[in-house]
């Protein structure tokens, strides 16, 4: 039996696949709600139809597609009429490209543009890290994210933020700063799936065998699951936590 704080954050869980797979939650409709949002990662070699495509797939099975729009990505606008026709929600990055591939510099730019509100986009998911970010530092990672608030609020647009895997302190100060800079959205946090974080992955997001399972009141969960799918959506659907083996976080 979970108290009450842990259920809340099982409330309105969110989920993740790859546009390559996202056919494979056709296995686990028995299992995840209807309507659960489902993230879907703009990776390198993922074009934007293939992403369109698996946005369609996902809301054709009953569930809320995200699809997670890399800003550098983005070639020009033309695209973003594709995903609206799948879905009304977003979630924007800047993207691993270091040149931008069309007018949209980083998140920011994209956003400020005013596009995503033309084309009829109603909410926008914004990633934040607690554990810091290999390349970004902290004061501009602060000050882009309260740039982006902003400009949601300006264009009436709603947003959150979904954290980046991180310890409990280290989610814990970020709620703290969030607050006294008067960043007042909905927050998820990231939990890896039954199978846990690679050594591999763990070094690139900057995280190792601290990350826990564990995090403040307030949150709603976020599962990766990281090829372990119908694990990680059998756990969530029952309001447990993964059990991440340990080696699998070991550096």
């Amino acid at each position: 039996m979970h108290d009450a704080s842990e259920a809340r954050m099982f409330k309105d869980f969110s989920f993740e696949t790859v546009a390559r797979r996202a056919g494979e939650l056709a296995a686990v409709r028995d299992v995840l709600p209807p309507g659960t949002r489902i993230a879907i990662p703009h990776l390198t070699g993922d074009d934007l139809p293939a992403l369109v495509e698996a946005a369609h797939a996902v809301r054709k099975m009953g569930f809320v597609p995200v699809p997670h729009l890399a800003a550098r990505r983005l070639e020009s606008a033309a695209g973003l009429a594709g995903l609206r026709a799948a879905t009304d929600q977003l979630f924007v990055v800047g993207g691993d490209p270091v040149m931008s591939r069309g007018p949209f510099p980083d998140g920011l730019a994209l956003i400020r543009s005013g596009l995503l509100a033309e084309h009829g986009f109603r909410s926008i998911g914004l990633p934040a890290y607690p554990s810091g970010h290999p390349l970004i530092d902290d004061d501009r990672l602060w000050a882009d994210l309260a740039a982006k608030v902003d400009a949601l609020g300006e264009q009436g647009l709603a947003g959150s933020v979904t954290l980046q895997f991180a310890t409990r302190a280290a989610v814990g100060d970020w709620l703290a700063e969030s607050r006294r800079r008067g960043i007042d959205l909905p927050v998820r946090v990231s939990v890896p799936g039954a199978g846990g974080l690679s050594p591999a992955l763990a070094a690139r997001l900057g995280v190792g065998a601290d990350v826990e399972l564990d995090f403040p009141d307030g949150l709603t969960l976020h599962f990766s699951p990281f090829g372990a799918l119908r694990e990680t959506a059998l756990l969530a659907g029952a309001g447990r936590l993964p059990l991440v083996p340990a080696p699998a976080l070991a550096t």
